[in-house]
Order: C-alpha cells, then sequence, then structure tokens
C-alpha cells in the first residue's frame, strides 16, 4: 500500500476539468495551483495569488492565450498597482511570453500572452509576486490531439515519512536523460495528502513521455526516486502510469559517538566474592596495628627515632588494643574503607556502558574507546589513564553497520580502578587511592589522648600510606580473575537512519553481543546490548 506523506500545503486546490483541444480561458471561477516552483516553500505569504479561468491550456502552433492571475492582500481584498511576473518553467521550446511582467488592475488582475510555437510541448507558465507564493498554468503545445495521465507513485523506501513528493513529466524524454534526474519536470504536480493519484490534464499527443517521482525533505533535499518512460498519450482519452521510486543512498563518511551497556552480574559477583575472601590478606592487621606500624615506620624513616621509641613504647603497653576501640566507636579505619569499596562494586559494576567513536571514511571503519559509563555517570578514558585498546573489523553500507569483530580490551581489574578514579574524581580527588582515604576516615581519625610521639597529622598520613597499600594489593588480588575477563569480543549489526532528512545518516541503532572472556578463561561471560550512537561531525 503506498505511504501517505505528512506534509502542509499551504495552497491548494484540486483541479477537475474536462480535455480540450482548444483554448478555454473565459471563466471567472479563480483556481489556485501549487507548481511546486523555486521559493514556494519559503514565501512569507502576506498576499496571496490565484489563477482566474482555466489553470490548463492546450494550443495548436502558433496559436496565442490570454492568462490572468488575480492578486489578493491578506484580508483578501484585491491589490492594484503591483507587479507580477510570468515565467515559462520547463522546455516550452520555441513558444513564448509576449510579456514578462505586468502591473494589476484595479481588480487586482495582471495578464500575460503566451504564443505557441511549432515545436510539440508540455511547459508551465509561473505567475510570481512579491510575498506570495507562486501558481502556474500548465501548457500544451502540439497539433495532433492532447489526452491525459493518471500517476502513482509506488514508494518503495524504509522512511517514516516524505514531506513531499512531486511528480514530472518530461516529452520527448528518457529515465537516462540527464535533465530528468536533474529537473523537476517540464509539468509538475505535488501528490496530495488524500489522493494516490497525480493527473496531469491536457498533454500533447505525439511525444513518448518520461515520468519522473522525487520525494524531498523539508528544505527541498532529494531523499527518493524513481523513474518510468516510454508513455504515450491517447487523444481524449486518460492513461494509467504507475511509477516505483527508492529511497536515494545516505551518506555515510563521518564519526560517530556511540554507547552500548552491558549487564555483568556474574563477574560482579566474582569480584566482590573475591575482595571479600581476600580481606585478611588486603588487611592482614586489625585497623590501629596497620596504622600504627606505618606510622612508626614514617617516623623512622623521617629520622624522628625519639618519637618512633616513644611510640613503640606506647604499643608495648598495649596501645594497639585501645586504638583500635576508639576506631572502632568512631567507625573509621582501613576496614571501613574496604567495605565501602566491595559495596560500591556490587551496586555501580551490576553493568557498564562502553562509549566509543566510530569513524567511517571512504567505507573504511574504525573505533576508539572514549570512556566508561558507570551507573552514577561518565568517565573519560584519558583523563583517568584507563588503559581500553579496540579493533574493529566492520563494513558500512548506506543502511547498515555491520560488525563484524569487535575486540575491546577491558580487564576486571582494570574496570575496578576505573569504580574508584570516578569515585575520586566525583570528590574532586586525583585518584582512586584518595577516594578510598576519604571512606576510611584518615582525616578524622581519633587524636592520641597521652604523648605517643605520633599527632593527628602522623595517624592521618600513617592511615594513607595503608590504604595507597589497600589499593594496590586490591588490584593486584583482581589479576587471576583478569586471566578470565579481560576482553569483550563483539559482534553484531546497527541500523542506520537520516532522522534529519538530510540525506546523511546521523543515527545508529543496533545490537551487539558476545562475551566478556580472557586467556585463560573457561566459562566466559555471555554480553549483550543495544548499540546507539548520533553523528558528531559530518561525512569528510
Amino acid at each position: 500500500m503506498f505511504l501517505r506523506f505528512e506534509r502542509t500545503i499551504a495552497v491548494w486546490a484540486v483541479v477537475v476539468a474536462a480535455l480540450t483541444s482548444g483554448l478555454t480561458g473565459c471563466s471567472d471561477v479563480p483556481h489556485v495551483v501549487l507548481d511546486g516552483g523555486a521559493g514556494d516553500a519559503t514565501v512569507v505569504e502576506a498576499k496571496s495569488l490565484e489563477i482566474v479561468g482555466d489553470p490548463t491550456i492546450s494550443l495548436t502552433s502558433e496559436q496565442e492565450a490570454t492568462l490572468t492571475v488575480r492578486l489578493r492582500d491578506a484580508e483578501g481584498r484585491p491589490m492594484a498597482g503591483s507587479e507580477v511576473r510570468f515565467a515559462l518553467d520547463g522546455r516550452a521550446h520555441d513558444s513564448t511570453l509576449l510579456e514578462v511582467s505586468a502591473l494589476t488592475n484595479a481588480m487586482g488582475e495582471a495578464s500575460t500572452t503566451l504564443r505557441a510555437g511549432r515545436v510539440i510541448a508540455a511547459f508551465r507558465v509561473r505567475a510570481s509576486a512579491d510575498d506570495a507564493a507562486s501558481v502556474s498554468f500548465d501548457v500544451a503545445v502540439g497539433d495532433a490531439g492532447f489526452g491525459s495521465m493518471q500517476v502513482t507513485p509506488s514508494y518503495e523506501g524504509n522512511r517514516e515519512t516524505l514531506p513531499l513528493v512531486r511528480v514530472g513529466v518530461f516529452t520527448d524524454a528518457t529515465c537516462e536523460d540527464e535533465i530528468v534526474r536533474r529537473d523537476a519536470g517540464d509539468r509538475v504536480q505535488v501528490q496530495s495528502d488524500d489522493d494516490e493519484l497525480v493527473r496531469f490534464l491536457g498533454l500533447p499527443v505525439g511525444p513518448t513521455y518520461a515520468v519522473a517521482v522525487r520525494g524531498e525533505g523539508e528544505d527541498g533535499v532529494l531523499l527518493a526516486w524513481g523513474c518510468a518512460d516510454g508513455f504515450e498519450i491517447v487523444e481524449m482519452d486518460s492513461i494509467d502510469v504507475t511509477v516505483p521510486f527508492d529511497d536515494e543512498p545516505l551518506m555515510v563518511d563521518g564519526s560517530y559517538r556511540t554507547t552500548t551497556q552491558f549487564e555483568m552480574l556474574e563477574t560482579t559477583g566474582e569480584i566482590t566474592g573475591l575482595l571479600e575472601e581476600q580481606v585478611d590478606v588486603l588487611l592482614p592487621e586489625i585497623d590501629a596495628t596497620l596504622i600504627l606500624d606505618a606510622a612508626e615506620q614514617q617516623l623512622i624513616d623521617a629520622g624522628e627515632t625519639a618519637d618512633a621509641a616513644t611510640l613503640a613504647t606506647a604499643r608495648a603497653g598495649g596501645y594497639d588494643s585501645v586504638y583500635q576501640g576508639q576506631l572502632e566507636d568512631e567507625e573509621v579505619g582501613p576496614s571501613v574503607a574496604h567495605q565501602a569499596f566491595v559495596e560500591r562494586v556490587a551496586m555501580v559494576l551490576t553493568g557498564v556502558g562502553i562509549r566509543g567513536r566510530i569513524r567511517v571514511n571512504e567505507a573504511e571503519v574504525t573505533y576508539e574507546v572514549l570512556g566508561l559509563e558507570l551507573t552514577e555517570g561518565y568517565l573519560d578514558a584519558r583523563l583517568a589513564e584507563l588503559e581500553l585498546p579496540a579493533e574493529l573489523t566492520a563494513t558500512a553500507t548506506d543502511q547498515e553497520l555491520t560488525f563484524e569483530s569487535l575486540s575491546i580490551g577491558l580487564s576486571a581489574s582494570e574496570l575496578v580502578r576505573a569504580l574508584a578514579t570516578f569515585e575520586a574524581y566525583e570528590r574532586v580527588y586525583s585518584d582512586g587511592g584518595d577516594w578510598l582515604a576519604l571512606e576510611a576516615g584518615c582525616g578524622m581519625l581519633p587524636a592520641p589522648t597521652d604523648a605517643i610521639g605520633c599527632d593527628s597529622e602522623c595517624l592521618r598520613m600513617a592511615c594513607e600510606t595503608v590504604i595507597d597499600e589497600y589499593y594496590a594489593a586490591t588490584l593486584s588480588a583482581l589479576e587471576p580473575l583478569d586471566a578470565q575477563r579481560a576482553t569483550f569480543e563483539l559482534s553484531g549489526a546497527a541500523d542506520l537512519s537520516d532522522t534529519a532528512g538530510d540525506l546523511r545518516v546521523d543515527s545508529v541503532d543496533g545490537t551487539i553481543s558476545g562475551e566478556w572472556t580472557g586467556p585463560t578463561a573457561s566459562s566466559p561471560e555471555t554480553v549483550e546490548g543495544a548499540i546507539v550512537g548520533q553523528r558528531i561531525t559530518p561525512p569528510t
């Protein structure tokens, strides 16, 4: 079934007229016809033009006809003393206009004289005035009689709508002729919303005709085209013509920012399970002992031997246990940071989005990872210095992008590091260790009640040292899992579409799937997600 198109046509009247073999321009009934001439779609219509008499003119060789239009103001009143211009549209051959402009009279009417030539022709005479949509007379010149044609445009493309469907008839032409592809037509009609047929009245008998259909965008861009030829008009009769037309090829070259969202519940569970199992390795002592060990060592490294001795004496008297109680009361320390880390992994890393950039240049398709979209925000790969190499083998047509293979290097430990870095950046810190130090409360540790050789600042620095070592050990503990989860191996396809109606691909929408696997993976995790994207640069 032929697709109906949504469009607004400001000026429209359906012309139903009997076929004539001579001039029939004596009626006073106004006819308004949208001919699709240049500028119709952009005119600011403060005025209006209408045809006086019959808009279809059939002439024999060297016959003359007077063509009259009426100009009205915005309130519909005739306008006197205004200029109306007349022009030939299409191939008029030796037919001519005796006047190319005229001033309107008191009734708002302006006229020109059309003199038919000796060459068979079908064309238009367009009348235009400032601030008014142009109108056109359909003209036929011939000595062998006249007939008509009914055209059914048959859209075979994939667009949901075409703003405008324009049908053009060309005399003595074939679909191979350059003019048929380039021009609108010798006679042109715009398809109505409520009629599948486009009618051409008063076509001269004799020549063969080509019929071209143009589907156009809002700004006149050719979106779909089709042509059929070899048609002959029958005198005093009508022929039926069906013209299939299809989408024009889209321009694919350019860059597209894409996002693919994956769920990774299985691996997230493995990461959190591993971190919980390794807690005694990551934090081998109670929090107080870890902090005080680091404090004592930093005093020794700084040459503060007396303070180091004081701290050692306090610890020999049981200060580790005292301070551990204070840490637990305040709910601070490395173990608090560890628990926060595990909880954030479980909450945030159940799914991850990979943002990338696809470049298409003369059928060569490349891909690079721009960053990661976590549950609560985006992390730029370059800013965070993430290691996310990618390799793509793909083919692009004007309708589809096929991912034959897409490999993205993203290990489990790198994903965890990305999470910690994101949490740090959200709090204006430089890396994941800074975030975990905040979670540990290193800046809010209980102050010593007695002189132990290490004040609050000393304890803060010691706590941060412990956290840095914990963070590095955590990423190292995930290395065995990296052998199972190191690379996304993907394939899939995405549809390319032109939503702006400018013949450029501007959106990508498809599905991509595969495995999150590694060099020794025995059971890789199956992943699948939608890949969506938008054009970010024009074609080169």
